[in-house]
């Protein structure tokens, strides 16, 4: 999003900006760059539901190799972002998307019902009885402008435990199922605060 954490700020420039924003709006049929952060591509389920409203370009979701002289937390965020805007670009893409999953586990303590969730790394499970939830968050960037938005819908979660000697797959369906369900419902979230014939809609009534 081009955040520097290092850059000084004055009173002017955030008045600036403030004066130059303007709310994100998706056209439908437009070009969007789908970016699933961490991987090299998105998700075959998130591509197939934001295609049914959208002309989709795929992107790299991995961050630049580090360097010997630092990591990205020293590099010019900014201009990382002036990039992508600029690949955006040449795709003829007029909006960047790009969305985080996490997935998190509780067990559950059977005396006093208490439940812990606990964010995993990656994708996959442990072999063992639990809760899972899915929490998705999605960054919009106007490639025009730079301006952005952050949508963070409701999560998706199961109780359905997994026992048995085949545990480990089970768990990994439980998971498969819960990404298309968020996949889908996030899609939707999204077109209903920032799909231009939905927000007019809206406004007509």
């Amino acid at each position: 999003m081009g955040v520097v954490r290092d850059q000084t700020a004055f009173e002017e420039d955030i008045q600036q900006a403030l004066e130059k924003a303007r709310p994100i709006r998706l056209k439908p049929h437009s070009t969007i760059l789908l970016i699933q952060s961490g991987a090299m591509f998105p998700d075959g389920r998130m591509v197939a539901e934001m295609s049914k409203h959208f002309t989709v370009v795929p992107f790299s979701g991995r961050p630049p190799a580090r360097d010997s002289i630092g990591s990205l937390e020293t590099r010019d965020s900014a201009g990382l972002s002036r990039s992508l805007r600029l690949a955006a670009a040449r795709a003829g893409a007029e909006t960047i998307l790009c969305y985080w999953g996490i997935l998190e586990s509780a067990q559950e303590t059977m005396a006093s019902k208490v439940v812990s969730w606990v964010p995993l790394l990656t994708w996959f499970v442990p072999d063992e009885r639990q809760h899972m939830r899915i929490r998705l968050k999605l960054a919009l960037v106007d490639v025009r402008t730079g301006n952005w938005s952050v949508l963070s819908p409701p999560p998706f979660d199961s109780n359905a435990l997994s026992v048995g000697p085949r545990r480990a797959v089970a768990d990994q369906k439980l998971v498969e199922r819960l990404k298309n369900q968020a996949y889908g419902a996030s899609v939707e979230e999204l077109m209903r605060t920032y799909s231009e014939e939905r927000v007019s809609a809206n406004r007509a009534n």
